[in-house]
């Protein structure tokens, strides 16, 4: 039998009301009370920096999971991206399958069974932990999403400021380009900048920590880049923060030999 009650505020102590009438709950049992939110199914996978998900999306990873699996006998599998946000405006699925091989059939397999466009990348673990060390980009896809099975702790970073300033190149495109750009590229080159940024200067990495910094440089909020709210002024600051940020890798870039 199991007894849902609710917690009474007592006099001197706080207490839990149960019906007279029950079986295996005699006067004087011992009893284990825990909050009824324990009692959830859990999700059968392993989640980083995810707030919430909605129950249909957690039934899709399971489902995604278990596909994959069946043709692809890998280490872990860990889908990222857009995917995770709320609601459904994702476009595409992107889902890193890790294994000492790759196998070209699962991004067929997956997009003609679920009907869903997929950014898959196949690794091996020793690629993946060389990429955590010295790409700022793969510190924060891994930073919010879901695995199958338990993430290795992120590696201690190495700056290949060489790496870097062939990284931060790309944002280079904002400035050249900002004319022709939609508001999703706009956002994709910020992040990146930002992201660099934040690796250099030895900071955390994550999807909260890249938003406020994007906030605090650029003085608007992500949403604003996005719908293409943004002139004269934001490519200005961006100009600032690029630049300074291109000056500081370079002084290091020109006195390092490549760690890889």
């Amino acid at each position: 039998m199991e007894i849902i009650g609710k917690v009474s505020k007592g006099t001197k102590m706080d207490q839990i009301y149960i019906p007279k009438s029950r079986m295996g709950f005699e006067v004087g049992n011992y009893v284990t009370v825990r909050p009824l939110e324990s009692q959830k199914k859990k999700m059968g996978f392993f989640s980083y920096g995810v707030k919430e998900l909605e129950p249909i999306k957690a039934e899709m990873i399971r489902v995604f999971f278990e596909m994959i699996k069946e043709v692809n006998d890998c280490r872990n599998i860990v889908i990222t991206g857009s995917f995770l946000d709320r609601g459904f405006s994702f476009k595409d699925i992107d889902i890193l399958v890790i294994n000492d091989s790759k196998n070209y059939k699962i991004k067929n397999l997956f997009e003609k069974k679920t009907g869903i466009k997929a950014h898959l990348i196949s690794i091996t673990e020793g690629s993946l932990k060389k990429s955590l060390e010295v790409d700022p980009k793969w510190r924060l896809m891994l930073s919010r999403c879901v695995s199958e099975r338990r993430l290795t702790p992120i590696p201690k970073r190495k700056i290949d400021y060489i790496y870097l300033d062939a990284e931060l190149s790309t944002s280079r495109m904002l400035i050249d380009n900002f004319s022709y750009l939609n508001g999703r590229e706009r956002y994709k080159l910020v992040r990146n900048l930002i992201a660099i940024m934040l690796f250099f200067t030895g900071r955390e990495l994550s999807e909260k920590n890249v938003e406020d910094e994007i906030k605090k440089e650029m003085e608007v909020d992500s949403e604003s880049i996005k719908e293409n709210l943004v002139g004269n002024s934001f490519l200005k600051k961006y100009k600032g923060v690029f630049f300074k940020l291109q000056s500081e890798i370079m002084k290091h870039a020109s006195k390092q030999k490549k760690i890889y």
